[in-house]
């Protein structure tokens, strides 16, 4: 019988991806509590993240202004998925071997 599992690569795109998405929504949150919006005031955290998708460069300016620290997490995390996914694939050729 064929094992049909997901690669080490696949499953870290997938976190990094995860990781990246939350990033987004934590930071367009602070943005639409913190600035001046105009138009439709989303309020969940799932609604808002997409509603500022058009306002991407306001969002991310006000990071980097006002929260470097949510922009440091974030490379913090993206490098974490990035060291784990090393580590991971490192593992899954040795169990190959044997």
């Amino acid at each position: 019988m064929e094992e049909s599992s997901k690669s080490v690569g696949w499953v870290a795109l997938m976190l990094a991806l995860l990781v990246t998405y939350f990033g987004w929504g934590f930071m367009a949150a602070d943005y639409f509590q913190h600035a001046e919006v105009n138009g439709e005031r989303e309020t969940g955290f799932w609604s808002n993240s997409i509603a500022q998708l058009p306002n991407a460069g306001s969002v991310i300016s006000h990071a980097f202004q006002n929260r470097i620290w949510l922009v440091g997490l974030i490379v913090f995390a993206e490098i974490f998925v990035l060291v784990l996914w090393r580590i991971l694939k490192k593992v899954e050729k040795e169990l190959d071997r044997k």
